[in-house]
């Protein structure tokens, strides 16, 4: 294996399983989304909401390849894409659904299968007119304002979801599961400043055992 561990590579094909229970929970959960950036206008809360999508965005990444026992890194950022897609997809489907058509499925479906259609509606009917405001007295940010803010938005949201989906724990091979995480309470000693020499010279060889505390050691205060 060598020094450092390295992902296998390997894709389990039970990941397929949860790679598309995780599309549907992200899809849901994107429809939710646009439901709470709708009826909660607060542009601090929108900011908090934003992040809370992207964390449990990732989270549900996470969980699929932890559950399908993926460790492949082009296959996690494939998913990572896939899932920023689908949040995209149903998004503004559901946005442009609710701000010009109320609640109404049937609607939502319809411009949820015609993606031309919900671009046709936001340039032509909500870019320029906005949705929202900073002040209640100010006029509503449009045209390419808004579209900066949209940016910004689907920036952070896929940031937070590269984030939070990182998987930073080992794969052992042999016993086909993932290693558990196991804190070690380590305790170093405290030498006095006449040993600067010798920390110098553990430091250069390598010597980690040097600043480790073992219960023969003195402490210095």
């Amino acid at each position: 294996m060598g020094q450092f561990y390295k992902a296998s590579g390997r894709v389990n094909p039970i990941y397929i399983l949860f790679f598309l229970l995780g599309a549907v929970a992200v899809a849901i959960l994107s429809v939710v989304y646009s439901l709470t950036m709708r009826f909660i206008p607060l542009i601090y809360l929108n900011i908090l909401i934003t992040f809370g999508f992207g964390f449990l965005a990732g989270i549900i990444i996470s969980f699929a390849i932890k559950m399908g026992k993926m460790r492949n890194n082009i296959v996690w950022m494939f998913t990572v894409i896939c899932y920023f897609a689908i949040f995209i997809v149903f998004h503004f489907a559901a946005f442009v659904t609710l701000y010009l058509f109320g609640v109404d499925f049937s609607w939502f479906v319809s411009l949820l299968l015609s993606p031309a259609s919900v671009l046709n509606y936001l340039v032509h009917d909500i870019v320029p007119h906005g949705v929202w405001s900073f002040r209640d007295n100010s006029s509503n940010a449009s045209g390419l304002p808004l579209v900066g803010i949209w940016v910004i938005e689907h920036i952070i949201v896929f940031a937070v979801i590269y984030a939070v989906s990182i998987c930073k724990t080992p794969f052992f091979e042999d016993s086909d599961c993932w290693g558990a995480e196991k804190r070690i309470d380590v305790k170093f000693r405290i030498q006095p400043y006449e040993t600067h020499d010798e920390i110098i010279n553990a430091i250069e060889i390598k010597n980690a055992d040097y600043f480790l505390k073992s219960d023969d050691d003195v402490n210095f205060s």
